[in-house]
């Protein structure tokens, strides 16, 4: 039986913690709040955050106007690389979407129950409260 060496060892080390900081940083380049307008009439906010557990979680919110029509949790989010996609159950609605680096919009689209898609474009926010 081959054992590895402790250069081996910490080499392997290093790679697995450059991996996991490779992922947290797809989180964190993600939570905060984010905002667009939806169909060219809804105020829409995004917000996105780590539980205590190192879960994202995360919430959707719109506005007609002064009025709020919309407060959802967000299902099934997922992160990898520079998209996001996540899943709004009262809705039964998808969405899935790419970060811009360049221009840090989040550029993607709303896919409805008939699947029709519906494009949303947002930027994050300075405040993350509504």
């Amino acid at each position: 039986m081959k054992t590895i060496g402790w250069s081996g060892f910490l080499t392997a080390l290093i790679f697995v913690c450059n991996f996991n900081n490779l992922a947290a940083q797809d989180y964190y380049a993600f939570t905060g709040s984010w905002e667009g307008m939806f169909m060219n009439d809804f105020r829409t906010l995004i917000k996105l955050e780590i539980d205590t557990a190192q879960n994202i979680t995360g919430r959707i919110l719109l506005w007609d106007g002064e009025k709020q029509i919309q407060d959802d949790e967000l299902f099934k989010i997922n992160i990898q690389d520079y998209n996001l996609t996540f899943f709004i159950m009262a809705k039964e609605t998808h969405y899935k979407g790419e970060l811009d680096p360049g221009s840090g919009e989040l550029k993607g689209v709303f896919i409805f129950p008939d699947e029709s898609e519906h494009p949303l474009i947002v930027k994050r926010t300075g405040d993350s409260s509504p």
